[in-house]
Formats: C-alpha cells, structure tokens, sequence
C-alpha cells in the first residue's frame, strides 16, 4: 500500500498485514468527521479495480483518491491512496506572517505578539546571545535585523516543520546575498494562536 500527500509531498509505504494496520492506523487519525465524507466509486471488472474518489470538507483530507487492485481470487493485491491534505492551523498561521514579511509589513506582526514574548537569538559565528522581552523589544529586534537583509535574490526555505499537538514551527533558512548563510528559528505559540517564544541560531557575517 502506498500513501501519498499532494500538497506537503509526504510518501508512506506498507508492506504486509502488521505495517498495513499501522498505516491505516495512521491514516484514520487524521479524520475528523467521518459522517462528512462524499465519494464517488468506479468499478473496472475486467482489470479486477476500484477507484474511489472523495471529498472530506470536515476532515484533514481535502480531497483524495484510493485505488484498489485485486487478484483473480479478489484479494487486495495493491492499494493506492492519493491525498490533499490542508495545512494545520499553525502552518496557515506561520505561512500569514511570512507573508507579511515577504511583503516588508511588519507592523502586521503586532497582533501576533503574546504580551510574555521571549526572542532568544544565537549568532554562532561569534557565540552571542541575545535576549529580547516583550512585544516593543522583540518587534524592533526583528524591524532592525530585516534592514540589514538587503538583498532576498537568493533567499531560500532549505526546510520548514509544523508540530500542530505542540503549536511550534521549525524554519531553516538561508540568504548568502545578505551574508545569512544559515538561520533556523523555532516558533512556539499560545491556545489563542499568540507567538509566545522564538529560539534562533544563525550563521551571518553580521
């Protein structure tokens, strides 16, 4: 058996009964609704398959397909389930404010602050740390740090995770052009989606 996530490119594969079970395991805890799902069957007789196609509004699946390829005695042979999955609300959340930043507007930012917020920055080229307390230190903090980015041309997201049972995100960036050749920040938010810490480590020329 074969699953695969369209959007976050996530693969899985099972083989036999026991990694079947634990796959499906998986699968099913991703449901929320299980009343809310619309599908639409094909049966194939001649090539011995079924496909299904389905809709799930009220789940973690967008949308999906599931094929079923059976042998000559109708046991399963392969099953191949195709998913859209939708991001989590932390990842939205993380993925608005990059688009703030993208954009250069970081008053956006404001709202996000939990008024407790702690921005832990080390530079591991000359092994400081700095601390910022509060919403006014932590948003001149990052107004002052994106004025020294001056060139994005060859800014990339080598990774990003998102731990929505621990509302934290993980991205690691880099932007040679601006002398940042690695920065990974770990974001950690509040019930009410408010940023309460972020802990950096960098490796810039400033």
């Amino acid at each position: 058996m074969s699953w695969n996530d369209t959007r976050t490119g996530e693969g899985r594969i099972a083989q036999g009964f026991d990694e079947l079970v634990e796959l499906w395991t998986y699968g099913m805890s991703l449901i929320l609704n299980p009343q809310d799902i619309i599908v639409r069957t094909e049966f194939n007789e001649r090539d011995r398959t079924v496909l299904c196609y389905y809709e799930w509004p009220d789940s973690n699946f967008l949308h999906g397909s599931h094929v079923l390829i059976f042998d000559e005695d109708f046991n399963i042979v392969r099953s191949n389930v195709m998913n859209t999955s939708k991001p989590g609300v932390i990842e939205e959340h993380v993925m608005r404010m990059y688009s703030h930043w993208n954009k250069g507007d970081f008053n956006a930012f404001l709202p996000y602050y939990h008024p407790d917020i702690v921005v832990t920055m080390h530079n591991m080229r000359n092994r400081v740390t700095t601390q910022f307390v509060g919403p006014e230190a932590c948003h001149n903090c990052y107004m002052e740090e994106n004025r020294k980015i001056t060139d994005k041309s060859d800014f990339q997201i080598v990774d990003m995770k998102f731990l929505e049972k621990t509302r934290q995100a993980m991205l690691v960036c880099k932007c040679p052009a601006s002398g940042i050749h690695y920065w990974s920040g770990t974001y950690t938010y509040d019930e009410d989606l408010k940023l309460l810490s972020v802990v950096s480590m960098m490796n810039r020329d400033w």
